[in-house]
């Protein structure tokens, strides 16, 4: 919550809530990777179509 009224104190906060988004963003496809590399290499098989639907740009 922004509890002031100063311009430059929102935009500050707003950034930082940014960052926070894009860290968790990015944390969250390095550990898919990871878990996906991980049954790729125990010889499981993966389906494209499965993972074309991890995509952001799946429709």
């Amino acid at each position: 919550m922004i509890a002031t009224n100063d311009r430059a104190g929102q935009r500050k906060i707003i950034k930082y809530n940014h960052i926070v988004a894009n860290c968790l963003i990015f944390y969250n496809v390095f550990r898919m990777t990871q878990r996906l590399h991980t049954l790729q290499q125990g010889g499981q098989a993966l389906d494209p179509e499965a993972l074309a639907a991890l995509s952001p740009g799946y429709q």
